[in-house]
Formats: C-alpha cells, sequence, structure tokens
C-alpha cells in the first residue's frame, strides 16, 4: 500500500479521479521497492507480471545482442507494460544507474479494480504500448541508417559494406523499457498496428557487394540475401561462411580458372572471400531484425488478445 499523493505527481495518473487514485493505491498489489546502483531489476526473457514507474533516481535499459544501454529511464516514466498486459517474457533487462526507488504495480491488481478504473488502466498502457513500439522501430530505422551510411570498406578495390549491425542512444528504446511520459504517449495513426505491421514487412534492399568479376550482393534485410552476376539471379538464405568446399564446386571453380581460396560456401552456394565482413555484418543485422520482428507479432498478437 502507498500513499495516493505519490499518484498525483506521476504523469501516468493523469486524468484518474481522485477515488481511482486512492482505490489503486490502497491494494496490497502496489508497492514501493528500492534498488541499489547497479541492481538489476528485470531481466529480459524471464517471466514477469508488473510494470514499474520509478520516482528517484536514474535507470538502464539493455537489450541483446546490443551490449551498450539503449535508452534511460527517468523518475515518472513507464516499463514494463508488455508483461503486466498479457502473459510475455521480459523484453528488455533494466538495472539501476543509481540508488532508485520504483512504485511496482503487479497484474493481479487488475481483478481487485472497479470497472472503470480497471478500463483506464487497461488504456493507458495500451496507448503507452503504441508510442514504445513506434519508438522501437525508430531504433532500427536508425540502425538501418547507420548501416547505410557507414563509409565504405575497400579490400583491394573489390568490396564494400555499408553500415554497422547496431545504433544507439536515449532518444529510441525497444519494447516495453523505452520510457516516455503520458503526455507523448499517444499513437500518430488511427491504427497503429496495422500500419507498424505494413512498414515491419518492407524489405530495404541493400548493396553491401560487388566485386570487379560483375558480381554483387544485396542484403534484402532479415536473413536474406540476393547474389548476382551477369543474366543470373539467386535469392538466398543467408548462413555462416565455411572454408571447406565440396568437390563439385571445387571442380567448377577450377574448370573455369578460379582459385578456390578465394571464395567461401554457405547453403550450396559461394561467396568472395572478399565479401566476408560485409556479409557478417549484415548477417548480424539481419538477427536483430529478425527478431525484433518476431517480437513485433508477439506485441500484435497480445494486443489482439486484450479484448477476446
Amino acid at each position: 500500500m502507498i500513499k495516493k499523493e505519490y499518484l498525483d505527481k506521476i504523469p501516468f495518473f493523469k486524468g484518474f479521479t481522485a477515488e481511482q487514485k486512492a482505490e489503486i493505491s490502497a491494494l496490497e498489489d502496489v508497492r514501493f521497492l528500492k534498488y541499489r546502483a547497479n541492481e538489476g531489476i528485470v531481466n529480459e526473457g524471464d517471466p514477469g507480471d508488473s510494470f514499474y514507474i520509478p520516482l528517484s533516481g536514474s535507470l538502464l535499459v539493455f537489450k541483446k545482442p546490443i551490449g551498450d544501454p539503449i535508452a534511460t529511464i527517468k523518475p515518472g516514466h513507464l516499463f514494463g507494460e508488455i508483461a503486466f498486459l498479457s502473459p510475455r517474457k521480459r523484453t528488455t533487462s533494466i538495472s539501476a544507474e543509481s540508488e532508485t526507488i520504483v512504485i511496482e504495480f503487479k497484474r493481479s491488481m487488475m481483478t481487485k479494480l472497479s470497472h472503470d478504473t480497471r478500463d483506464l488502466v487497461k488504456d493507458k498502457l495500451i496507448n503507452i504500448l503504441i508510442h514504445h513500439l513506434d519508438a522501437q522501430r525508430a531504433f532500427f530505422e536508425e540502425a538501418n541508417a547507420n548501416y547505410h551510411k557507414k563509409q565504405q570498406h575497400h579490400d583491394d578495390g573489390e568490396s564494400y559494406a555499408h553500415g554497422e549491425a547496431s545504433a544507439h542512444g536515449e532518444a529510441s528504446a525497444h519494447g516495453e523499457a523505452s520510457a516516455h511520459g503520458e503526455a507523448s504517449a499517444h499513437g500518430e495513426s488511427s491504427n497503429p498496428f496495422e500500419q507498424a505491421k505494413q512498414e515491419n514487412a518492407e524489405i530495404k534492399t541493400r548493396l553491401i557487394y560487388e566485386g570487379k568479376d560483375g558480381m554483387k550482393i544485396y542484403h534484402l534485410g532479415l536473413l536474406k540475401a540476393r547474389i548476382v552476376k551477369g543474366e543470373n539471379s539467386k535469392e538466398v538464405d543467408m548462413a555462416p561462411l565455411s572454408e571447406s568446399l565440396p568437390g563439385n564446386m571445387l571442380k567448377a571453380l577450377e574448370k573455369k580458372g578460379l582459385d578456390p581460396r578465394d571464395y567461401l560456401t554457405a547453403n550450396g552456394y559461394l561467396v568472395p572471400k572478399l565479401a566476408e565482413s560485409v556479409w557478417k555484418q549484415a548477417m548480424t543485422l539481419g538477427a536483430v531484425q529478425k527478431k525484433q520482428q518476431q517480437q513485433n507479432i508477439d506485441h500484435f498478437q497480445s494486443i489482439d488478445n486484450l479484448y477476446s
């Protein structure tokens, strides 16, 4: 149980009546928690059933496979709404950057609230989730832009690459961990979920390699690539490269007067060794995109299930 006055100062509870805030603050499912600096609050992949609002201190947001913090959460900003709304695993890790006090709201509180209060909590959390999904997309769009703009890498004039597989900053965040106040927690589209699905499905093709022999490799997004040489074009699933070429490939290369040591293989196709670094970069980005796509699908499904 907490004092109603604490809720009066939190942006999320703007629009709640005094009676509704008193109703929430009186529940045993709402409590204070204190964390030391560097102490973990939630861990990516763990089950959860609470959302949190910090009252003091600063928190850091982490997302696999990115090692550095991707966002900072300040007092008054909410996180953890996905696990609260539906039985999902945590999509990010949160730790205290400094000593902090948070209010935890457990999902079990929803069964004890009046109908109007329960619906208001749920509707506000859905609006925040929409905003967090928008911020999540913005983070990966920034990563894609950096991937495209990175200076070209030359190896004997034969190969070049665009971009990096990760981007960092406080301006955008992932999933439930992005922290924003109530005033900005509203979607711009009349149907933001359908818009997000459409944007998520778009394939953005990037040229990541061009050799002197005319071979070009395009990254199609996720773990897909297209290898083009002359009139021949083949779309392939990206896979780790290997130096062990099968006998038929060795014979084909030797027949064309090419040195097999200049090539790597993956899933039955050849990739020039000069393209190895850009191939690995594209695979890293693609793996992150694929994980993000699946999380978005899960998020949309959880929203669809809320009123079913």
